[in-house]
């Protein structure tokens, strides 16, 4: 009899709880949906960036699918390429409209990897406007990592054509750019 009891009273504790925890992931669904974004889906997206890695002759491939089972606040998109760079995009939960990307470049001390990353953050600024390509944007990340040069802690930005180009590095996650549409 205690034991239940004590269920009863735990019981009542959570329940409350779990609506709560499912109200707020509820209110902030609805702010996500309601925020800005690219104007553009998941596919869109990996339709031109894989465009542009197939003219590059790069092996890659962007897979714009998301799970269903595993929407929360966001939906989200990933793939990972030769162990080096990973790409990471969110998307709106209901309507599905890209509003946010995130490149993680972890280069092994080489050359090539270095390039790999250098080419792959400008495919990623590329892929936002449909008329651009990766040397057109080759620029904007060497211009970022020029700003970060004299502060490798900090992070460099620009806002290009109303979107916002972000990039760090830290020893512990490597470089990584954040692409967002700005308010």
């Amino acid at each position: 009899m205690k034991l239940l009891r004590y269920f009863l009273i735990a019981v009542f504790i959570v329940i409350p709880t779990l609506g709560f925890a499912n109200s707020g992931l509820e209110t902030k669904r609805a702010e996500i949906e309601e925020g800005t974004d690219f104007g553009f889906m998941p596919g869109e997206y990996a339709a031109r960036f894989n465009g542009h890695l197939n003219q590059l002759g790069l092996p890659f491939s962007l897979d714009p699918s998301i799970n269903d089972e595993d929407v929360g606040a966001q939906a989200v998109f990933s793939s990972v390429f030769a162990d080096t760079v990973a790409v990471t995009g969110t998307a709106k939960p209901e309507s599905r409209l890209v509003n946010g990307l995130i490149l993680n470049g972890t280069g092994n001390g080489t050359e090539e990897s270095g390039q790999l990353i250098l080419l792959m953050f400008a495919t990623a600024i590329a892929s936002i406007n449909p008329s651009d390509y990766p040397d057109d944007h080759l620029s904007t990340v060497l211009n970022l990592l020029g700003d970060m040069q004299n502060d490798p802690g900090s992070t460099a930005s620009t806002v290009i054509d109303g979107n916002t180009y972000s990039l760090s590095s830290s020893p512990y996650t490597g470089v990584m750019l954040g692409i967002s549409p700005s308010e």
